[in-house]
């Protein structure tokens, strides 16, 4: 038998607040898997991996699918950080065990020097995010994502609706 994942781990330790949706076919964008759902657009949410500094290391930012990392406030977060650029999948795939498409918000390994989550994800009680495969998902609360990840809360993103306020 093979070795759990840690996303696998954290969903079988917490059966009652992390969901697996095992989906017939891939989600390779936002718009899709808020229509297979059935759900707003604004309750899928990436997990982006980034490469930071010199020598490179690596950090998650968590956001909203249809929103875009404000780079300003990120380069602001660290020093280290205006120099920086998203990890190449295999990269992500190096750093985190997932690959690119199914990144979960969750169970990202040690490899991270720090995760941050991006203030609007909680305005919904529960978003879904990569499942760690391209054709899963989960449904989380977003506070749940900061606790198993000890992540730092903070305002990283632009939203894309312009009926938004930023």
């Amino acid at each position: 038998m093979a070795a759990l994942t840690p996303l696998q781990t954290l969903v079988r330790a917490h059966p009652e607040r992390i969901q697996y949706l095992p989906l017939a076919q891939e989600m390779p964008t936002t718009a899709d898997a808020a229509r297979v759902l059935q759900i707003a657009e604004s309750r899928i949410i990436k997990t982006c991996i980034i490469g930071v500094g010199k020598p490179k290391t690596f950090v998650a930012a968590i956001l909203r699918g249809v929103d875009r990392i404000d780079w300003k406030k990120f380069e602001s977060l660290s020093p280290g950080y205006k120099k920086h650029s998203f990890a190449s999948p295999e990269e992500a795939l190096l750093v985190t065990g997932y690959h690119t498409g199914g990144t979960p918000p969750i169970g990202l390994g040690d490899q991270l020097t720090q995760v941050y989550v991006d203030a609007r994800i909680f305005e919904q009680d529960e978003v879904y995010g990569g499942g760690g495969e391209k054709h899963s998902l989960i449904r989380i609360a977003p506070n749940m994502i900061q606790e198993l990840n000890h992540a730092i809360v903070c305002n990283i993103s632009i939203a894309t609706d312009p009926n938004e306020k930023q």
